[in-house]
């Protein structure tokens, strides 16, 4: 093994497969050329991988200037290829797929490139394919379209509680458990909820049922519950006061027992 291919290898910026197979090569070398013969099987054993992927790994590599193949025979019968990993430059004008053995011209050595990560097309074509990170939008829009994401997220914004990639993500599994995720977000907005869960809608829609809104009046309890909401001692999730239980009475007497819980939350504010 050559302690300074080894040093190299891991200097150059690759993706995965290409970064391993090179330090396998590496690993390999006999020599400061960087020359290395270890077959395909080897590699692929050495690497965990198929040999098809590492013939790819090796064919991407050859490309971008990191090594050369030296593909040999002997009267007319193919040999087992041997390589030599470019340590001390990147071959000029190595276009894809066009790069010859003899034809390229090597740039001139210098020893302080030899630990010095290569230059080459094929890492500008790697960090253009590169996974954008993950952010709120991009976590909401694996269920929800751009104007709804955007929606959730500028509601979230004027609650004060803006979401983490990682919240959004949450929010989202809830929402693709709705029929229509988009309706949920919506029902989410309108309703003033800082998160969503299906049954919290569920109950809502039973509630609207249950009750007409055009007769339905608005009781004690009721007027107390907004305010305390407003003042952020009350959740805004549904149903956080059971209006039902609370205003039990007679007439336009509510027994003091259903009252008593609002009454110690506004102690001192109403």
């Amino acid at each position: 093994m050559s302690f300074q291919a080894m040093a190299w290898a891991v200097q150059q910026d690759l993706p995965m497969r290409e970064k391993m197979v090179l330090v396998m090569l590496a690993n390999y070398a006999s020599n400061e050329r960087g020359d290395c013969y270890p077959s395909i099987n080897a590699l692929s054993k050495d690497c965990g991988a198929g040999k098809d992927t590492i013939i790819r790994a090796i064919k991407t590599l050859e490309e971008g200037g990191y090594l050369t193949i030296n593909r040999r025979q002997q009267e007319g019968v193919n040999l087992p290829n041997t390589y030599t990993l470019n340590m001390q430059g990147v071959v000029a004008n190595s276009d894809y797929g066009s790069r010859s053995q003899q034809g390229g011209v090597v740039a001139e050595s210098d020893t302080n490139l030899l630990l010095e990560p290569i230059t080459s097309s094929l890492r500008s074509e790697v960090k253009a394919r590169a996974p954008e990170k993950a952010s709120a939008q991009s976590e909401l829009m694996k269920v929800l379209d751009q104007d709804h994401a955007k929606a959730v997220i500028d509601h979230r914004k004027a609650l004060k509680k803006p979401l983490t990639p990682h919240a959004a993500k949450l929010l989202a599994s809830q929402f693709s458990k709705c029929p229509d995720p988009n309706a949920a977000a919506d029902a989410m907005i309108e309703n003033c909820w800082q998160g969503f869960k299906p049954e919290w809608l569920i109950n809502r829609q039973q509630a609207q049922r249950r009750d007409n809104p055009a007769s339905r009046k608005l009781t004690h309890t009721d007027i107390w519950a907004d305010a305390l909401r407003e003042e952020g001692i009350l959740p805004n999730e549904p149903d956080s006061h059971g209006t039902d239980l609370l205003d039990a009475g007679y007439g336009n007497r509510h027994q003091e027992s259903n009252v008593h819980p609002l009454r110690i939350a506004s102690a001192g504010r109403y």
